[in-house]
């Protein structure tokens, strides 16, 4: 056998054992439920319903209601996210527009009268052809 079905045939076995496993932990809560509602009087039982029938729409606008504050919260916080990254792209921007001001005035303020000095010429060296030692 291959590694390849080797390994499909161990995947397929540990999937059909955990189903097995799964399905007996099913079936035994409900044999236990059902023997614990064998022990209940029949108009508990009935209470039980009618509450449990009630109180299904009121669990339901209730997580509802928590999602709808989760989400409220959540675009809040992508607002807020959204608020800092611009201001701080502002901030960038400003402090940009603020030294290119600043390099003006000083280009701006410079004396006329400012000397230049000459570029330092560099004497022309020998240049011989590729592979020759040029001594100096």
């Amino acid at each position: 056998m291959s590694r390849k079905i080797k390994r499909r045939l161990e995947s397929l076995a540990l999937t059909l054992f955990l189903g097995a496993v799964l399905l007996a932990i099913a079936a035994g809560a409900g044999w236990g439920i059902w023997e614990l509602m064998c022990l209940v009087p029949p108009t508990w039982a009935r209470l039980w319903a009618i509450v449990a029938t009630i109180l299904i729409p009121v669990v339901g606008v209730t997580c509802w209601r928590a999602g709808n504050i989760e989400n409220k919260g959540r675009l809040a916080g992508i607002d807020d996210g959204l608020d800092r990254v611009t201001r701080a792209a502002t901030m960038a921007v400003d402090m940009r527009q603020a030294q290119v001001r600043v390099t003006r005035q000083v280009r701006q303020q410079q004396p006329e009268s400012s000397v230049i000095l000459p570029q330092p010429r560099w004497p022309e060296l020998p240049v011989g052809n590729p592979g020759e030692i040029v001594e100096l």
